[in-house]
């Protein structure tokens, strides 16, 4: 049975926010908004999508839309010292009220902020999650997908949560240490001939073949409007959904480069040929770790240079000389990710019904997470299923 009833009297107005008592040893309350919680010196990022820009640019973009209602959340200890924060949202999906993390199919990994209070231990993370629940306002279902199980040196407090599962995508990570040149020689030969025959090639296709990094914000709209069609045209091809263009997230990915660039926290690379645009990359930069998030190229004329994998080789030289030393290649298990060596790591999914009309998809998704501890009976229960 799920309590639903009374949840949001334990929770008490204060300056800025509303607070709550439940919790043993943790205090939450949802922020005004979150820039009155970003940038703090107690809070460790761990990852690019915990960037202020980033969460900022979702809320004032994404989470503009009719519907989306920001939640953005603090936990503290008992002595004041911060546990988390928590870029939420509450939105409608399918009848039911469902409280998740600012993403859309936008943020590759969700999950928490760290604080220097962030439990370790089950005990530790069921009180936090009590804390939460206690401000949160009413809704039927809590949603945390895509999320890693460590953030930095240390465990996700909410993998520890009944219910987390495993999700089904995973990361892919490159640390490449200090030398690049190492790196490089790893990929095998076949790999490294590849890269270094696709450079020659495409530097004779024309008189000013290039690689170029984008530094100012100004000139960022080319390469992010040739990136749609390109990206559109390839999921045109594919028969796939490409939703990147619409006015939201066109207006999101324009902010991110007008805010990030001239910090180093977006990156956007290019491949040029006489003016044209032959392929483009967008990552994020969070120290030594890199995230990349959209890739493009200009088609089959182009077929010969292998464009795509040419952007990213070419970033990864680029970001190394920055200080990158991590190269995330994200979510989606495409083959050319194994050329670069990629190493998978996993994430995890979490679903906790808030009301009875949450716990049909909560049992699904727990269901579906069991499974993926056995590949072989998921794969034959997908044919018979045909999904």
């Amino acid at each position: 049975m799920v309590n639903t009833a009374g949840h949001t009297a334990a929770a008490t107005s204060v300056a800025g926010g509303i607070a709550g008592r439940a919790g043993e040893s943790f205090v939450a309350r949802v922020a005004s908004d979150w820039a009155s919680l970003a940038d703090r010196s107690d809070v460790s990022l761990d990852h690019p999508f915990q960037n202020r820009i980033w969460i900022e640019g979702w809320y004032e973009t994404i989470g503009s839309a009719g519907g989306m209602h920001p939640l953005p959340v603090e936990v503290r200890d008992g002595g004041g010292r911060l546990a988390a924060l928590l870029p939420l949202v509450l939105v409608e999906r399918d009848g039911r009220k469902v409280i998740t993390f600012t993403d859309e199919e936008l943020t590759d990994y969700n999950g928490p902020l760290l604080g220097p209070a962030a439990p370790t231990d089950e005990a530790g993370a069921a009180r936090l999650w009590r804390a939460v629940r206690a401000v949160l306002p009413a809704a039927d279902l809590f949603v945390l997908r895509k999320s890693p199980y460590q953030l930095g040196p240390r465990v996700n407090p909410f993998s520890l949560l009944s219910g987390a599962g495993l999700c089904a995508a995973n990361g892919n990570l490159i640390v490449t240490g200090e030398s690049f040149a190492d790196y490089h020689r790893g990929l095998g030969k076949a790999v490294r001939s590849e890269f270094d025959r696709s450079w020659r090639v495409f530097l004779r296709s024309g008189a000013d073949a290039k690689y170029v990094a984008i530094g100012e914000p100004t000139e960022a709209g080319r390469y992010l409007s040739e990136m749609d069609q390109q990206q559109r045209s390839r999921f045109e091809e594919t028969a796939a959904p490409f939703f990147l263009d619409a006015p939201l997230p066109s207006a999101f990915y324009r902010k991110l480069a007008a805010k990030g660039l001239a910090s180093g926290y977006t990156y956007i690379g290019a491949l040029e040929c006489d003016s044209a645009i032959v392929a483009t990359m967008m990552a994020f930069v969070q120290g030594r770790r890199m995230v990349v998030t959209r890739i493009s190229n200009a088609g089959r004329t182009w077929a010969n240079c292998s464009p795509g994998r040419l952007v990213l080789h070419r970033a990864m030289m680029d970001l190394h000389e920055r200080g990158v030393r991590e190269f995330d290649f994200s979510i989606g298990n495409y083959d050319y990710k194994r050329r670069f060596k990629v190493e998978p790591f996993p994430l995890f999914d979490l679903y906790i019904p808030l009301s009875r009309k949450g716990m049909m998809p909560t049992a699904r998704a727990r269901v579906a997470a069991g499974l993926r501890k056995y590949p072989q009976l998921d794969a034959r229960l997908r044919r018979i299923l045909k999904v």
